[in-house]
This record gives C-alpha cells, structure tokens and sequence, in this order.
C-alpha cells in the first residue's frame, strides 16, 4: 500500500482516509468532499439511515493492518484505481486539474464523477470528452451513449456525419447495442436531418460477452455493471416461460422411477436423470449437484424420491435438447434456430462439451437454409460465435435493405454496435469489390493486354460493344453477375451500333463485331467473364471476426 502524492493529499489537517482498489492511500477532508459531491456528503451525514453499497465496500480499516493510517478518522475503500481517483480528487481539489490527455482517461475519470455525483468535475470532464469528437468522434458518441449523456452523443454524432466514419471500426462498439449504432446511421444517412438527431433509450446492454468482448471493454474502463449478462431463460418463448407451480413431468426416458438427479426447468418441468450421466456430461452441474444436500426417502409405493434436486433457468425445451445429446442414441434435434441457440448457450455455460460440439454442427449445417432470415442466422452466428455460419449468413445479407425489422432482430439477440458494424463494413467491402470491375483500374489492365486480348480482333481493334457495355454496367451502383448477363443491358450495347450506323431509310448494318455470328459469340463470352469476375471479387472479401488469439 502506498500514499497518493505527498503536496495534493496528505494535508495534517485530513480528517478521512480513501483507499483505491489497487492499496493507494488519500488522506482528504469531508468538507470538500460535502461540497463537491451529494454522494460524499450523505455518506458523512451522521443522520443518515443507511450507507450507499454501490461503491463502498468498507467502512472501517483496523490501523494495525495498514502502513498509512488516520488515527481516529473513519476509513473508507473505493473500487476505483489509484490513478482514477487521484484524477477526480484533483478536479475537486484546489490544486492543478488532471493533464487528463488520453480519451481513455477522460472516460474513466468521467464515469467516477457521474458515480459519484461530482458535479463540477462532471462538468469538467464532460467538456474534455466532448473536445474529443473533433479527433474520434464514434468513440466519443459510443462513451457519450454508455454514460446517458445525450447532449455530448448528438454533438459527436453531427462530426461522425462531417467526416464520415460512421462505418468506422472503434472497440468502444463492443459494448453498445446495435439500436444505438442504428440511431447513428440513420442520422447520418438522413444528411443529418436534425428530426433524426441520436436519443437516448437506455436499454440492455449486449448480453453473454465473450471472453473477447470482456477483455476488451474492460481495457477500456467499462464498468462491470454495464457488461452484466441476461439470463438465458429471459430468451425463451414466452409460452414457455413458468405459467405454473405443479410439476410436470417430462417423457420417457426424463422419468424412470430409479433416476438419482431431478433438473427442473423454468416451465415447471421435472427431468428425471441418473447421476453418472450427470457427472460425465458437465462438470458444473456436477459441483453444483454436489453441493446439493440429499432428499429423504419416500413412502414404497409412490415415485421415489430422487437423491438431489436442481432447478436451472432454461426452459423444458432446452433442457430436453441438451440431455438428449447426452443420453445414449439421441433422436433428431428440433429445427428451430432459436431453441438451438438457446440450447448451444446453455451447453457452453455448463461446459457440455459434446453438446457444445453437436450444436454447433447443427446449427452451422443451417447456412444453406433459405427458409431462416439471414440477419437472424448471423444474429445467432454472432452470438453463439459461430464464424461460418456468420459468413454465408452476411453473404446472403448482401444488397438486402436494411429495415427496422432487421435491427429489431439484432437488439432481441443483444447483439453489439461491433457485430452490426462488422456486417456493414463487409457488404461495402463487397460493393467496392463488385464496382472494381467498372473502374478505371480493372479496365486498363484488360485493355492493356493486347486491346482486349481474345476478346478483340486479330488488327486489335475495340470492339463496337466494348464502352457502351461498360457504361452500362457501370450504371449500377452495386453491379452482379445477374446485371453483367442481363439480356436486354447486353443486347442495347449492339444495337446501339446499328442504330448509330442506319441510313436515312433506318436501316442499319452495323459494324463486324455487332453484325458476325462468330464476333457476337466472343461479345457473349466477355459477358460471361465480367459475370464470373464480379462474383470471383465477391468471394475474395472476408468477414472480419475478432481475432481469437486476442480472447
């Protein structure tokens, strides 16, 4: 443990005592404390009724176990760090203000000062974030959104639309739900119509982190309490949901009489299972059945009374699928993406490996199945951390309008501002790819090599068709394989030649290359081969997934 610095906070005249999570010691003064923040002052109120508990997790601190001690000051810890802390009691303080000259540590010391109602360091801190969107401004209104300050957020999101970064890629994305992502882009797209301005509705943060999306929010100051996750059983069907206190008991084999375990779900169901299955399918329902105290044995004729009894979140459904998996010679899976993600879910929290396996492959299989949405399979992929299944889901996604239906999918999935983010960047990714065909680049290469090569004549001349199918394929802004083929695109570029040949009568001849069966099958070739090319640029682009080296 340690002493903060020795001018700024530890004054003689201190009459209280901070400690940091990390063992720095404050030595402060209640008065100032009162006057810079309610917080602090109703904790110091003598009269108060009770103590808040969000942030102290310690009233008093025998002096023998510390090197800095307040003889006769009550003590109190804080969870924040040493650095955090020693930024906002400076704000408070009358000494120099905190250099504070990274955003990082703008939010951190930020969100402090809102916790603990400081209010001219909230004011402070509030015009160093806000001086920030000129530089990075997504991440200024990804914070701005975190900490509710709507203000700051609309002010980021006019310099996001000045410099276009709205498809900008920034970690803070991880921990923003999709529907504020959704507020940003339709500011932007909408020209910054001031009707369409980003508003605040602080709803549920993305639910189930991973280990990936934990780490990284966590290196950015982000408290614990905004990555708190969702029960599993609050995305059950409603119908499923408890409806009722008398037990239902599943079907066989969920109910033979010499089960030792009773695992009942969140829809009153009663799963009748033997131990050794139990304990060899996952080691957490394992522990926590081990813990479990027995049950007393019953009357002979009634139905036994199982040793231990666990109820567990999920609905009947789910646990159906998940102890069939384990059971000897499962039948077939149900075929709703929904229950198989719920069930994948729940297999990885209570470390199924073999379920976890077999979900995964069920699911993945369903990136051929055109009858599932394709925002709805990548809202799955995404969430269950299923790459191919993202990819073919995204790829299918490609030249789809994106509707409120579409985002209401990614916010019932939790999905975060990054996930949604990530689609958006591949399907321009691919546009840009499909568009190369038509730019400047890709058509001088082709005409470089030898006028066109086999699709010119042997004198290398350009065909008649060559500029007038080109420019109309550049006409679309996100051209296919479909357009490069299209009849009636392919049939105006010779036409357009005899038209441009025709003599005062109408008729016209046309040029060779328009007119000679064996040059019109080259032109219908070259079709072909910008079809094929577009799709072949398509393919090329990836869908970026976080790096799981960085898990």
């Amino acid at each position: 443990m340690s002493c903060a610095d020795e001018d700024a906070f530890s004054d003689p005249s201190a009459d209280v005592l901070v400690w940091s999570s990390d063992g720095v010691a404050f030595k402060l003064h209640r008065v100032i404390l009162s006057l810079a923040s309610n917080y602090f002052k109703d904790l110091f109120d003598p009269c108060r009724k009770s103590l808040p508990t969000n942030a102290i997790t310690r009233l008093r601190m025998d002096s023998s176990t510390s090197k800095v001690t307040l003889g006769g000051h009550p003590e109190y810890h804080l969870e924040e760090s040493g650095e955090v802390l020693d930024a906002l009691f400076r704000l408070c303080y009358p000494v120099d203000d905190p250099s504070l000259e990274s955003l990082q540590e703008v939010r951190s010391t930020l969100e402090v000062a809102k916790k603990y109602q400081m209010r001219e360091a909230l004011k402070i801190t509030k015009r160093r974030l806000l001086a920030f969107a000129a530089t990075e401004p997504t991440r200024v209104y990804a914070i701005a959104y975190q900490l509710g300050l709507e203000d700051i957020a609309q002010e980021a999101a006019k310099e996001t639309l000045k410099q276009q970064a709205q498809y900008t890629y920034v970690e803070e994305l991880e921990a923003v739900p999709a529907s504020a992502y959704q507020r940003l882009l339709t500011f932007c797209n909408n020209s910054g119509d001031p009707s369409s301005l980003p508003i605040i509705h602080r709803g549920p943060l993305p639910a189930s982190p991973t280990p990936h999306t934990v780490s990284k929010a966590r290196s950015q100051g982000v408290s614990s309490s905004l990555m708190r996750t969702r029960p599993l059983s609050t995305l059950s069907p409603s119908w499923l949901k408890r409806s009722s206190f008398t037990p239902k008991i599943a079907p066989y084999p969920f109910n033979v009489r010499d089960a030792e375990i009773v695992l009942s779900s969140s829809d009153s169901m009663e799963f009748r299972v033997y131990k050794t299955i139990i304990d060899l399918a996952s080691p957490v329902l394992a522990s926590r059945l081990a813990g479990i105290p027995m049950a007393p044995a019953e009357r002979r004729f009634s139905m036994p009374a199982p040793v231990r009894r666990l109820s567990l979140p999920e609905c009947s459904q789910v646990i159906t699928i998940l102890l069939k998996i384990c059971y000897p010679g499962h039948e077939s899976l149900p075929s709703d993406v929904h229950i198989l993600h719920l069930a994948l879910l729940a297999a990885k929290e209570y470390q199924m490996q073999k379920a976890v396996r077999v979900l995964q492959e069920t699911l993945t299989a369903r990136k051929v199945d055109t009858t599932v949405a394709p925002e709805l399979l990548y809202a799955i992929a995404c969430r269950c951390e299923l790459p191919e299944l993202a990819a073919a889901a995204a790829k299918r996604t490609l030249r789809a309008p994106y509707t409120d239906s579409t985002f209401a999918t990614f916010d019932k999935y939790a999905l975060s501002a990054a996930c949604v983010q990530r689609l958006l960047a591949y399907q321009r990714r691919c546009r840009d790819a499909a568009r190369h065909v038509v730019g400047r680049g890709w058509r001088t290469q082709l005409e470089s090599s030898c006028r066109l090569g086999k699709w010119a004549s042997s004198d290398g001349q350009t065909p008649c068709w060559y500029e007038r199918y080109m420019s109309a394929i550049a006409e679309d802004p996100w051209p296919t394989a479909a357009t490069a083929t299209n009849p009636e695109l392919v049939r105006s570029a010779v036409t357009a030649c005899r038209e441009s040949r025709a003599d005062g009568k109408g008729k016209g001849k046309g040029c060779r290359y328009c007119t000679d069966r064996a040059h019109l099958l080259v032109y219908y070739d070259f079709t072909r081969y910008v079809a094929e090319t577009i799709e072949a640029l398509e393919n090329k682009v990836v869908l970026e997934w976080p790096n799981k080296a960085a898990q």
